[in-house]
């Protein structure tokens, strides 16, 4: 099957195609409408390195590039009891700080001392509330558990929370846009795929072309068919076996037939008497 070919079948089931289209953009409308509505509120947090005026410059070299080393490191920990449990008890929280850790995401850029912080909550006050706990539940963390050194340590880590969370204006699902696109996209998807299937298991032939491909002769001539014959064919189909039908020749079809002259009929009649 060329090109042409798979334009032709598109064409010839474009209803179906359409037709799973518009189911597809109903779904992902009604998808929209019964997504319940998410928030998101973000907040970043810097890491930084307190050296000791007493640290060799070995140490100072290490401290340089401690951070960039453990921020993977840090980033898991946010989502741990550790920190989310704090959290959970400051706030009030129904919930555990297992299933409070599915709605907190850290991200961080390569090669930066900063984490962003993003909560997740269907109300938005409580989202930007959540996001500032978890960074201060962090920034607690961090120098008192994880990093807790001695007075003679030659560096320390400290968390700095760079920017707090707002009480974000708009929520960030559903996203009537995106389901909208999607659903169009899917529909689409799936009334080609019909289609294909539908072509692919249809064996009748429409085109001189199909009919050459079937059976492997070059087709001699065409007949076209008049909305006249066509009509008459179908009329043919609705007719039971073995009904008697009588046909009446069309107008144009119709010869008149002259009537004998004189002369023939007096030709006629000396033959009769001769016999």
């Amino acid at each position: 099957m060329n090109f042409p070919d798979v334009l032709r079948m598109l064409r010839r089931q474009f209803v179906l195609i359409i037709a799973a289209t518009l189911i597809g953009l109903s779904a992902g409308a009604i998808t929209a409408m019964l997504t319940p509505a998410r928030y998101q509120a973000s907040t970043d947090v810097f890491l930084s390195v307190e050296v000791s005026p007493d640290a060799t410059p070995g140490e100072r070299l290490a401290a340089a590039g401690y951070i960039t080393q453990v921020i993977d490191s840090y980033r898991a920990v946010i989502n741990t009891s550790l920190v989310l449990q704090p959290v959970v008890d400051a706030l009030g929280l129904e919930v555990s700080a297992q299933q409070l850790s599915g709605s907190v995401q850290t991200t961080a850029t390569l090669r930066s001392a900063v984490i962003t912080i993003t909560a997740s909550s269907p109300n938005a006050g409580q989202a930007a509330r959540i996001a500032n706990a978890v960074a201060d539940s962090f920034a607690d963390a961090v120098p008192n558990t994880l990093e807790k050194r001695g007075e003679n340590a030659p560096y320390g880590v400290r968390v700095v929370q760079v920017q707090s969370a707002q009480v974000p204006t708009a929520p960030v699902a559903p996203n009537l846009r995106l389901s909208l696109v999607l659903g169009g996209l899917a529909g689409l998807a799936v009334g080609i795929g019909v289609a294909l299937l539908r072509a692919t298991l249809d064996t009748r032939i429409r085109t001189a072309e199909e009919l050459e491909h079937a059976v492997d002769k070059p087709v001699l001539g065409r007949f076209a068919l008049s909305s006249d014959a066509a009509g008459q064919a179908a009329d043919r189909r609705h007719e039971p076996r073995g009904s008697a039908r009588r046909v009446v020749p069309h107008p144009a079809h119709q010869h008149a037939v002259p009537a004998p002259r004189r002369h023939d009929r007096r030709l006629r009649r000396h033959q009769c008497r001769a016999r």
